[in-house]
């Protein structure tokens, strides 16, 4: 058998969804099919409004679709339902509890809306898409049943991409359950290596690291209407972190001895909470300039962070490793976390060649902010850097992928 020539993606997330959750399925699907696989992503249809994919017609849109490019195949999920208000916080405490708990045991879990829409698509898979594997993207653990029973009726393998924090991301009380359900998957991928050794006490089939890569952009890119700046950019968690990263750059700019007046600072930000960040910086007056550029593409937000002085971000100690950390590492300028990084990315960080500072209150941020304007370092390692960036990431899963079908490789 030569590579596997079919493979099909299944995330809750469309990938035109302007979030950082629908970033690693796209990538990979769109990598895969640049490299010559015919690759389809089963999701959930954009907005409630959407149309999804129909099937009277599917014959035709699979045999007209250009295969350079994923082909994105949609499921209408119906909204507010009882399982989707215990989902989200709906129903009061106990009920919410039991309805989670007694879902565990549909085959779609507490996603069984999910599942029942994406299973109306099955048949037309099997007969038209005819994939040599399935990969599930985990986070939603619909996703695996789905994966799992698409697999089945279609007769191929699957592979469970572990992208979030099991014990987060998994009912309590059904972890071991659940992990039981899914052990005929024939390979899992993780989101880091931090992933793999939360994952290793429930799940024994063999794992391999894949991690979301960064966008490779020429070094001349640039976005001309952004002034160099403090940048910061993705989710804020809350107001208490960034309350260190700005008091942190305010204790800055007030040792600066150039001016009898605090440095103005333009403070460049990127994400979808600009609102927030906003109303905590008008509690510093006319220390910050604030320029929103909200939700910004993969490859201006790399633009954005290269012309940064120094690029901040806010560490979710939850989800294990940041989805934004290579980026930021390829952009090649001092990169400032609160709080600190896991000693996985630290690693990764000190053997390409990085400049980066974790800190743990404003005073840390101070001092690296003094640091990395200080340093003058020869950048990072260009070759090494390589290896972690989408390209050759999808590579790896190509490779993850003849193992799994028996393809020689």
């Amino acid at each position: 058998m030569s590579n596997p020539s079919s493979i099909i993606f299944v995330s809750d997330i469309h990938p035109e969804i302007n979030h950082v959750s629908a970033q690693r399925v796209w990538n990979f699907a769109r990598q895969l099919a640049l490299a010559g696989k015919k690759v389809t992503i089963l999701t959930q249809a954009k907005t409630d409004q959407s149309p999804p994919t129909q099937l009277h017609r599917f014959t035709e849109i699979a045999a007209s679709h250009d295969w350079h490019l994923p082909l994105i195949i949609t499921a209408h999920v119906p909204q507010k339902t009882f399982l989707s208000n215990a989902r989200e916080g709906g129903l009061i405490w106990g009920v919410r509890q039991a309805a989670l708990a007694a879902a565990q045991f549909r085959p779609g879990g507490h996603f069984q809306d999910w599942f029942n829409a994406a299973s109306s698509l099955f048949q037309a898979v099997s007969e038209h898409i005819r994939p040599d594997a399935v990969i599930g993207a985990f986070g939603n653990l619909g996703n695996w049943a789905i994966a799992q029973a698409l697999s089945a009726q279609c007769k191929c393998p699957w592979v469970g991409d572990l992208k979030d924090n099991w014990r987060v991301f998994s009912l309590p009380g059904f972890r071991h359950y659940n992990a039981y359900r899914f052990r005929n998957m024939a390979h899992m991928t993780t989101y880091s290596q931090t992933h793999a050794e939360i994952a290793a006490p429930f799940f024994s089939m063999e794992t391999s690291v894949l991690y979301s890569g960064y966008h490779e952009i020429e070094n001349s890119s640039s976005l001309t209407d952004v002034p160099p700046g403090f940048m910061f950019s993705g989710s804020l968690y809350g107001e208490d972190k960034l309350r260190i990263i700005l008091d942190g750059i305010a204790v800055w700019s007030e040792r600066q001895e150039y001016s009898k007046s605090r440095r103005a600072v333009t403070l460049v930000y990127a994400g979808n909470e600009g609102a927030q960040l906003n109303a905590v910086a008008e509690n510093f007056g006319d220390l910050f300039g604030v320029m929103d550029l909200g939700y910004l593409s993969p490859i201006n937000l790399m633009r954005a962070h290269r012309q940064a002085i120094c690029n901040f971000y806010i560490v979710n100690q939850n989800s294990l490793f940041q989805q934004k950390f290579f980026d930021l590492v390829a952009a090649d300028r001092p990169i400032i976390s609160v709080p600190n990084e896991s000693d996985e990315a630290i690693g990764i960080a000190d053997a390409v060649g990085a400049t980066y500072f974790g800190c743990d209150d404003p005073f840390d941020v101070a001092h690296s902010i003094e640091m990395a304007l200080s340093t003058q370092g020869d950048g990072i390692n260009q070759e090494a850097i390589k290896a972690y960036s989408w390209t050759q990431q999808a590579a790896h899963l190509s490779h993850i992928l003849d193992r799994v079908t028996g393809a020689s490789i």
